[in-house]
Order: C-alpha cells, then sequence, then structure tokens
C-alpha cells in the first residue's frame, strides 16, 4: 500500500506545496517477530512546505512533516505501538554557478 498526492502553486518567487503520503511494509520473514508495518504520513492539514527565493541564486525553505504511524513491534519494547511525530526544519541555500 502506498499512495502519494501533491498538491504546488508558485506565483513570483514564492511556492507552497502539500502533500500526503501513505506507506506500508508486510513481514514475509520466517523469524517470529512482528515486522508489520502501516501508516500515514500527512503533509496537508498539520504540514507544509514554503519556499522562498530573495535573490535568483538564494532558497529559503520552512518545511513541517507530521507522521502517524503504528507498528505492533514497538510493545516490545515497552513503547506504545501508535506513534505521532512532528518534524519542523528550516533552511536558507545558496547556489553557487546558478543558471536558470
Amino acid at each position: 500500500m502506498v499512495g502519494l498526492a501533491l498538491l504546488s502553486k508558485s506565483w513570483e518567487r514564492h511556492r507552497v506545496s502539500f502533500r500526503l503520503d501513505q506507506f506500508g511494509t508486510k513481514d514475509e520473514d520466517s523469524f517470529p517477530d512482528i515486522n508489520a508495518e502501516h501508516g500515514t504520513g500527512y503533509t496537508f492539514s498539520y504540514t507544509f512546505s514554503y519556499i522562498f527565493r530573495p535573490f535568483e541564486n538564494h532558497r529559503m525553505t520552512l518545511e513541517v512533516l507530521h507522521v502517524d504511524s503504528r507498528r505492533r513491534e514497538r510493545a516490545f519494547l515497552g513503547l506504545p505501538a501508535s506513534a505521532h511525530e512532528t518534524q519542523i526544519q528550516a533552511s536558507y541555500r545558496i547556489f553557487f554557478n546558478y543558471s536558470p
């Protein structure tokens, strides 16, 4: 089970993107463990990506990513089977020898 949806809009030096990902794995090995996992990563309601180019060879990015996942094997480590994780990152890049 894999799915991806992306919506992105650019205007002048700005870009906003929303993304929805679905992912999963299936345990097919012969060991007595539980590796099956499924989850949904959201980049729409909780999260987004914003890019601004203040100059032609500069790019400033802000991205927020929220992932909800469930993995039964986490319980063997004393952790909850469900996890809700959010990552926020910002970057500023300068491109040398830039040619659009």
